[in-house]
């Protein structure tokens, strides 16, 4: 029972983004997830990608991505911190981030993206 509101208080904080291994649950700010991606190596798991962090664990985009609105789908593969973004190259459709990483933006993502951006600024 107290392990059930537990769980159930982590993944409600807006602030917090939260995950599981195993029995273990883990959270950090939000906005230290830099993005979160699948790899075809490796279906049924997501690599976190954070300012302090670098993990792996069960799960998938799409239940993420209804999860945490906060964060942008910019390719099948890849959900972004858009808040984290160094900058976006239109014409490669490359993100960079602060951390120096980078990501590609789907063609149809493209126009979406720019708007969240310029809404952001």
């Amino acid at each position: 029972m107290a392990e059930k509101q537990n769980e159930a208080a982590a993944y409600h904080r807006e602030n917090l983004f939260s995950y599981k291994i195993g029995p273990r649950f883990f959270s950090l700010p939000l906005k230290e997830v830099v993005y979160l991606y699948t790899e075809k190596e490796n279906p049924g798991h997501i690599n976190l990608l954070a300012v302090t962090r670098k993990v792996t664990f069960p799960g998938n985009l799409n239940a993420l991505e209804a999860q945490y609105p906060m964060l942008f789908r910019c390719d099948k593969s890849y959900l972004v911190n858009l808040s984290n973004i160094a900058n976006y190259d239109s014409k490669t459709r490359s993100l960079s981030f602060i951390d120096g990483s980078e990501a590609k933006v789907s063609f149809r993502k493209s126009r979406e993206l720019v708007a969240k951006l310029k809404q952001m600024m």
